[in-house]
């Protein structure tokens, strides 16, 4: 079936309270109010159940949003612990390669060359031979 362009879509076929216009059905619960109360059987709250309601109430939805929150606070500590864990390894791996580099650089530099012999003539004539020359004198 089509729907009148100016009816509000609400799922149903126009039936039940829930199609009818808005102000229609304050209409219809006003005089549901009015008929209970004059039946004497309407529940009207004390302050002390007001406030009781209202305790209970802010601590479901409370709860509700302490536990949203806890999420919430797991999920980004989750964050940084992984955020610390990558740079961490980017911090070991770039030393790793610092390290392996220096390590390069210094084979390199301090491989086998003719310069690096110790010449005997430049060491003093006593620390030579010290048993030859204990045995000459």
């Amino acid at each position: 079936m089509a729907q009148d362009k100016n009816q509000p879509k609400t799922g149903t076929r126009n039936r039940g309270f829930a199609s009818m216009d808005p102000a229609k059905q304050r209409e219809i619960a006003s005089k549901g109010g009015k008929a209970a109360h004059q039946a004497g059987t309407a529940h009207e709250f004390t302050p002390e159940e007001a406030r009781e309601a209202g305790r209970k109430g802010g601590q479901a939805s409370g709860g509700a949003r302490a536990a949203r929150a806890l999420a919430i606070q797991k999920q980004k500590v989750a964050e940084q612990e992984q955020q610390q864990k990558t740079a961490a390894a980017a911090l070991d791996q770039r030393y790793n390669s610092d390290v392996e580099k220096s390590a390069e650089e210094e084979t390199r530099s301090t491989g086998d060359r003719d310069d690096d012999q110790i010449d005997p003539v430049a060491i003093p004539r006593g620390d030579r031979h010290p048993e030859a020359e204990r045995r000459a004198s």
